[in-house]
């Protein structure tokens, strides 16, 4: 595994993540590159609409723009919260 760090330039204004995972791997002479990007918020609570959320709807779009592999993290007190969209609120718990 290869792991290393961007300069301090922050490009979460212009890309609308917090974190980005890049796989790439070579197996049997071929190669597959996947990218998961994420937004992360911190809540007191589950929030009952991630329209509500500050910023989040424009950072998904941004996100969007880029990659349909985009996902939302919401930490709270009682767990973290994964979503798929704002608009579907389609959100599940971490284990």
């Amino acid at each position: 595994m290869r792991a290393w760090t961007y300069d301090r330039n922050p490009k979460e204004k212009l890309l609308g993540l917090d974190l980005g995972i890049i796989f790439d791997v070579v197996y049997l002479g071929k190669r597959l590159i996947k990218a998961i990007w994420y937004q992360a918020k911190i809540a007191e609570e589950e929030p009952i609409s991630l329209n509500t959320v500050p910023d989040l709807s424009e950072q998904v779009v941004r996100m969007r723009h880029h990659t349909k592999e985009s996902y939302i993290l919401i930490y709270t007190k009682e767990g973290v919260f994964t979503a798929s969209d704002v608009s579907g609120y389609k959100i599940s718990a971490v284990e």
